[in-house]
């Protein structure tokens, strides 16, 4: 084979993977963190108990404020609808035992509520695959997901609520699947 045509044949190749690297897949990654008892929860198999999950994916603490515009009424949700589980996903880079320890005190300490915890899972993961496969461009706003039980992506908006965005989510909770 020529330089050229390896040469080539390399930048296509290359091509193809960046390309793919940017695209956002339709599933949740597969991901392990620890919620607040202390129980390690992996996904998507922890979605197997409703038929729809709400993950909302946040990066730093000051995004606690934005998550927090969401709970009110995603808690009403799922307490009104047995299909639907609600997961507050804060999303760390992974760090010591150490380290670990002490974010998990800090928010022990800062959530008593019982559903609260379970709810409440910290992924300590390589971010960058993370994000890429779900499409997060930006650590500066929080992201939420629909998904059905296998992990499978329904519908995802970023930022704040509104009322116009939980419209949105659950008319996708009332949508026929598409076949595909």
């Amino acid at each position: 084979m020529s330089r050229k045509l390896i040469t080539l044949w390399l930048l296509t190749l290359a091509a193809g993977i960046l390309t793919a690297a940017d695209t956002p897949k339709d599933s949740f990654p597969g991901v392990t963190g620890r919620n607040l008892h202390g129980k390690d929860v992996e996904f998507p198999k922890a979605l197997g108990t409703a038929k729809h999950n709400v993950l909302i994916v946040a990066f730093t603490r000051k995004q606690q404020a934005l998550v927090d515009t969401w709970l009110p009424e995603l808690i009403s949700l799922c307490a009104t609808n047995k299909d639907v589980n609600c997961y507050e996903l804060p999303t760390i880079k992974k760090m010591n035992r150490l380290m670990k320890w002490v974010i998990y005190r800090g928010m022990r300490s800062g959530i008593k509520e019982t559903s609260a915890r379970s709810r409440t899972i910290t992924l300590h993961i390589d971010k960058g695959p993370f994000k890429a496969q779900l499409g997060i461009k930006t650590e500066k706003d929080i992201f939420v997901f629909l998904t059905d039980n296998k992990g499978k992506i329904r519908w995802r908006t970023q930022g704040t609520f509104s009322p116009g965005k939980f419209r949105s989510l659950k008319a996708r909770l009332i949508a026929p699947e598409k076949k595909e």
